[in-house]
């Protein structure tokens, strides 16, 4: 027989203090007004106690999901063989994990990205988005803006309020250029693209 979970009602009632005290401190509520020795003897008391917190309580209680949404405009064939991709997903594991906090990985292809994004904020399934290979097109993301809707580009846009972060392709392809003309050479260079010229990063 499974060992029987430990609920906040046994926090509570080993700390001394009540449910709504336990949820306000473990959903760290803003607003409240609770003592730093009581927050620290009830998330003492959770440790003591192995409690682990149930996710969809947790969201209802904060408002929030816990869940970063990393969102790859790519088809699973091109991440599966991606070498740089799964790089980017093993660290956004760990540090998403170090912070208490999920990722929730979604792939979308050139068929309605709209619904994707919206669905997933419109559920609160998430807290934010980290998009990996964004479309000059792509009015979601406008929308998403318009909305102050928390959102990190892997990839640089038009328009200056979209954050992101990115790779100085002018320089890298000079550097790259340079290398084969000088150090070798070469006159006829190719350059081989994985990528619709719509997105803003290969």
């Amino acid at each position: 027989m499974p060992p029987k979970r430990v609920t906040s009602h046994d926090v509570a009632k080993a700390a001394g203090v009540s449910r709504t005290t336990v949820s306000f401190v473990l959903n760290n509520v803003e607003g409240v007004q609770i003592s730093e020795d009581t927050r620290q003897r009830v998330m003492q008391t959770a440790v003591d106690l192995g409690y682990i917190p149930d996710a969809a309580a947790q969201t209802l209680a904060s408002g929030r999901s816990q869940s970063i949404g990393l969102i790859l405009n790519r088809s699973p064939y091109h991440i599966a063989t991606d070498a740089y991709i799964t790089q980017i997903i093993d660290v956004l594991v760990d540090e998403t994990r170090a912070r208490g906090m999920r990722l929730l990985l979604e792939t979308v292809e050139d068929t309605h990205p709209v619904e994707t994004y919206l669905h997933l904020v419109g559920s609160k399934r998430i807290d934010g988005i980290i998009l990996s290979g964004p479309r000059f097109d792509d009015q979601a993301l406008t929308a998403l803006l318009e909305d102050d809707f928390p959102m990190v580009l892997m990839g640089s846009m038009p328009d200056e309020r979209f954050c992101y972060v990115d790779v100085d392709n002018k320089a890298a392809a000079k550097l790259a250029t340079d290398h084969l003309v000088q150090q070798h050479r070469y006159q006829k260079i190719a350059c081989i693209t994985n990528a619709d010229l719509s997105f803003t990063a290969a």
